[in-house]
């Protein structure tokens, strides 16, 4: 028996709502999967995790009413909501790195001073190697230089991905339902973000060059809708970046209701490779590549295994032991042999795409 489940789903909690049909394809039809709790907050309430037989979009069903969804972003402890720590540059070291950074951002299309002799010899080794360094660990997912580019991030958080692309030339906005995330972004970082839902963002059709939805897209009520208004945001050549949880990944598969990206009640919906291209195609929008990419969160497995066992949150999470660590390295090689053997696999689904074109090649292919 779940006493920790139990002992959440009985104290007052704000009201659900069942989500009888698939918000994608309209299906009744599905699998019951996991009953779920909030793992993370270990705040109250009673959710269920379940599939569609027809499309394969998980929801959560039943799931708190969209008015009292705050309720679950603890605006202290949400990690989105923080600001970045800077770190000043000291040292050869880090003029070093600057040189790796400005290289490959050169490569990229991006406004750099000349590079010097150094710099161009280091460039191509640079680009193979550390790119993803160089572009604060985004590699392929960054994006482009696009001259005069305007940029939308969707889900913004404290602004701190936004502050990185201004910092590169990109005139930036951000839309963020947290009102204290949106302060630290004009605080810390001089960057006004709409605070509200997208669909009500006042901003002018064909506006951006380039739209960035991280891990935001299955926190919404209605992903659907914010994807249509996407489509009358972007200019024609305008590229969009979405990244989100791929619950058929392995670690998903193996973890059971224990995968962190559960994370139930936030996450309002779960994408398949299949039922994340139905959802762009149906808002209008073309799916130019989609990946998957391997991360590692077996940490947080062994911490939501323990607190389940012990029916309360451990002071110190997630577990990083040594002894935890070993037991990690049959599941890491398993994954990687998975992933492997199909590329669909990885935790994180990665996608862009565009509106849709005729004759004309969208910038976006040029990740391919």
């Amino acid at each position: 028996m779940n006493h920790l489940l139990d002992k959440l789903g009985n104290l007052a909690f704000p009201q659900t709502e069942d989500v009888a049909q698939c918000a994608l394809c309209g299906s009744s039809e599905r699998d019951e999967l996991y009953e779920a709790f909030d793992r993370l907050h270990h705040l109250p309430g009673r959710f269920g995790i379940v599939r569609c037989n027809s499309c394969s979009l998980v929801r959560l069903s039943p799931r708190p009413l969209p008015e009292h969804l705050s309720y679950y972003y603890p605006e202290e402890d949400y990690y989105s909501y923080q600001a970045l720590t800077e770190r000043s540059s000291i040292g050869f070291i880090d003029r070093f790195r600057g040189s790796i950074r400005k290289a490959v951002l050169e490569k990229m299309g991006y406004p750099t001073t000349p590079l010097n002799v150094l710099e161009k010899i280091i460039q191509p080794t640079a680009n193979l190697l550390f790119k993803s360094r160089a572009t604060y660990g985004w590699g392929d997912r960054f994006p482009m230089y696009v001259p005069n580019g305007r940029v939308l991030d969707i889900g913004c958080g404290s602004g701190i991905y936004l502050s990185q692309l201004k910092a590169l030339g990109w005139a930036v906005s951000g839309i963020e339902i947290s009102s204290k995330a949106a302060a630290v972004a004009k605080e810390q970082y001089g960057i006004d973000v709409f605070c509200g839902q997208p669909t009500d963002a006042p901003f002018e059709d064909e506006s951006f060059d380039h739209i960035h939805i991280n891990h935001a897209l299955e926190h919404f009520p209605d992903p659907f809708s914010v994807l249509k208004k996407v489509k009358t945001l972007l200019k024609p050549n305008g590229t969009l970046y979405i990244e989100v949880p791929n619950v058929e990944s392995y670690g998903a598969a193996a973890a059971g209701p224990y995968w962190l990206h559960w994370d139930a009640p936030r996450h309002l919906f779960g994408f398949t490779p299949r039922s994340l291209e139905k959802s762009i195609v149906d808002a209008g929008l073309e799916v130019r590549k989609m990946t998957t990419i391997l991360a590692d969160f077996r940490e947080w497995e062994d911490t939501y295994r323990l607190e389940e066992e012990k029916g309360e949150m451990l002071n110190d999470r997630p577990i990083k032991s040594f002894g935890s660590k070993l037991g990690h390295i049959p599941g890491w090689l398993g994954a990687r042999m998975a992933y492997g053997y199909d590329k669909t696999k990885g935790d994180f689904l990665c996608c862009w795409a565009s509106r849709k074109q005729n004759g004309v090649k969208p910038a976006a292919s040029r990740h391919k």
